[in-house]
C-alpha cells in the first residue's frame, strides 16, 4: 500500500472508530422503542434527571460533538436544552 493510500485507510479508520466512540457515548433516541424513549427525544426527561445526570448529559453531548464530525441535529439541540436546564435550576435555587 502507498503512503497516501495508508494514510487514507487510517483516516477511515480513525473516522469509523470515532462514529462507533459517540454513538457510545450518547446513543440517538429511538422515539418509537418505548414512552421513555419518546420523551428523551423530546427532551422532555430533563426535568426528572438529578444534577449529576444532567451534568453527564451535558458531558456526553459535548463528547459527541467533539468526536462526530456530522453529529444530528438531536445532538446539538440536546446540549442546549441541557444548557438550559441548568440555568432553570439555577434560577430557581435548585
Amino acid at each position: 500500500m502507498t503512503a497516501p493510500a495508508a494514510l487514507m485507510a487510517d483516516r477511515a479508520k480513525a473516522a469509523e472508530i470515532r462514529a462507533s466512540l459517540s454513538a457510545a457515548i450518547l446513543p440517538l433516541p429511538d422515539p418509537l422503542r418505548s414512552d421513555r424513549e419518546a420523551l428523551r427525544a423530546a427532551h422532555a426527561d430533563l426535568c426528572e434527571l438529578s444534577d449529576a445526570e444532567l451534568w453527564r448529559e451535558r458531558e456526553r453531548c459535548r463528547m459527541r460533538l467533539a468526536l462526530d464530525d456530522e453529529a444530528d441535529a438531536w445532538v446539538t439541540e440536546r446540549l442546549a436544552r441541557v444548557r438550559s436546564e441548568e440555568v432553570r435550576r439555577r434560577r430557581d435555587g435548585r
